[in-house]
């Protein structure tokens, strides 16, 4: 069974095979919109896996029952951009790329964790909350690979650490992830 693991960090499985964080009991749920299993909390109603999930979903109270999804498309873009509610006026539109908080960016590194299983390709973690999808060859010097699926490898925080601490920030290539990923001894990669 794959659960989603996203935005369940300190959540951890009890002796009696229950989910945990602080008092609160998860369950595991299917998403009734993308058939994802995920974790919800025992006491809240939520059937969706995400706020996308929700949003698309029929019972959303926003959008009513009767509204289309291809009405619901255009509302989403019509609030989107310089008529959302969040945009800042203050930032560039490099401020915007950088800071990575837009749509597409969202569902690029979705899709990286599911191509990958929701698990660090080098040390195997498939611990929640602590995934990274890192850009193979990198954000600011290929940005014609930015959203491509396929240039996306999910690593975890310490694995996407160490690679950095060792390659370094920016113009990163296939070649240094081969190099990285083929390392038996972590130990190499470590000041």
């Amino acid at each position: 069974m794959i659960i989603c693991w996203d935005n369940l960090e300190n959540v951890y499985l009890t002796t009696r095979g229950t989910f945990r964080k602080g008092s609160d009991i998860y369950v595991i749920d299917i998403c009734p919109l993308c058939k994802e299993t995920f974790l919800r909390i025992k006491s809240k109603k939520n059937t969706f896996c995400s706020k996308r999930c929700a949003n698309l979903g029929d019972n959303n109270p926003r959008y009513g029952k009767s509204m289309s999804k291809a009405h619901k498309l255009i509302i989403s873009k019509a609030n989107s951009g310089k008529s959302s509610y969040r945009y800042n006026p203050n930032l560039s539109d490099e401020d915007r790329i950088r800071n990575r908080d837009y749509t597409d960016y969202i569902d690029w590194r979705l899709k990286v964790y599911k191509k990958d299983n929701y698990n660090c390709k080098k040390c195997n973690d498939d611990k929640g909350g602590n995934l990274v999808a890192h850009h193979i060859m990198s954000y600011s010097a290929y940005p014609k690979y930015r959203l491509d699926v396929d240039n996306g490898i999910t690593l975890c925080e310490k694995c996407h650490i160490k690679f950095h601490k060792y390659f370094g920030y920016g113009n990163n290539t296939k070649e240094q992830l081969t190099i990285f990923m083929n390392s038996k001894k972590d130990k190499e990669f470590e000041y």
